[in-house]
């Protein structure tokens, strides 16, 4: 009986062994994981500055496009308005012209 309480100590011995060695395993995985995480939240951290920068310059960026389009729209039409007072020169000048000629 004395073999078999023996045989049944040391049987619980090595389990408790092997479970010791997998929870140091597992320890130590956990620790890993645990500095990876903390990395992934720091590079997460500075991608949202990075993104919050990058989406106020696409802001300013996108205002000074409306502005430049404004400016341009402005020009487009007090260049049209020239022209069409070049034109209307030309039509003076050109009529003039030809009432000269007729006289």
């Amino acid at each position: 009986m004395t073999e078999q309480i023996s045989s049944i100590v040391q049987q619980i011995q090595s389990k408790f062994q092997d479970l010791h060695k997998q929870l140091l395993a597992e320890r130590e995985k956990n620790t890993v994981l645990e500095t990876e995480l903390g990395q992934s939240k720091m590079l997460i951290s500075a991608n949202q500055a990075q993104i919050f920068q990058l989406e106020e310059n696409n802001q300013y960026l996108q205002n000074q496009l409306i502005q430049l389009n404004e400016q341009l729209e402005s020009q487009k039409s007090a260049v049209l308005i020239d022209k069409d007072n070049e034109i209307d020169e030309l039509v003076r000048e050109i009529d003039h012209c030809i009432s000269q000629l007729k006289q």
